[in-house]
């Protein structure tokens, strides 16, 4: 997949679920709900061959680590227990309302090319604005103003 159907493929799975779920913003639910709906959209979006998860905490065997800690992406689009080219497609972090540098950071470095370990396509640091998504887009290890 190109850059630009990665992205759709997310922006797409967004609208569907502020167009099905937006309540889960308006009342406040938690963010794994959130990421939850919309891992589910991405996967009806026609990611054929490639497994959507939230909160996936693998990296092969062990346990996925940056900065010495364990972490889990809210999302990610990826064939499980491989690590080659082409196969780690999509990462995503997701708050409610505002930038996490730190998750922004963590973004920088799963997508970095000299990050042999992780090697996403793309990274999407995602967050609404009073209900509105706000994507921030990181690739080649670097947030990207243009995609």
């Amino acid at each position: 997949m190109s850059i630009k159907e990665i992205q759709k493929l997310l922006t797409d799975a967004v609208d569907t679920f502020l167009h099905f779920d937006s309540e889960l913003l308006a009342g406040d639910a938690h963010e794994q709900a959130i990421a939850h709906r919309i891992a589910n959209y991405i996967e009806r979006g026609g990611v054929r061959s490639y497994m959507v998860d939230c909160e996936y905490n693998k990296q092969g065997t062990d346990p996925k680590r940056w900065n010495g800690r364990i972490f889990r992406p809210d999302i990610i689009v990826h064939k499980r227990g491989r690590n080659n080219r082409g196969d780690n497609l999509l990462v995503v972090e997701i708050k409610k309302d505002k930038i996490c540098p730190s998750n922004i950071q963590r973004l920088k470095f799963m997508t970095s090319p000299y990050n042999n370990a992780f090697g996403y396509e793309l990274g999407c640091f995602l967050y609404f604005s009073n209900g509105v998504p706000k994507y921030i887009w990181i690739g080649g290890g670097k947030v990207q103003e243009d995609l």
